[in-house]
């Protein structure tokens, strides 16, 4: 192998590797974003469950 080929095959693996971690930063940002969702979902479903048990006591 020569200087050159072993360079070659660096930069190669060093441009997957570097769209790797870009990806694996999308698909994580993309999680935050789902999770956060879900937590203003749940809350959502709890201030609605809290009223709906208000309402019933107060029969």
């Amino acid at each position: 192998m020569t200087l050159e080929e072993l360079e070659a095959q660096y930069r190669a693996a060093i441009d997957i590797l570097g769209n790797q971690l870009q990806n694996a930063l999308l698909e994580l940002s993309q999680a935050e974003s789902r999770i956060t969702q879900m937590g203003n979902s749940l809350q959502n479903l709890t201030r609605i469950l809290e009223e709906f048990i208000q309402q019933q006591n107060q029969r």
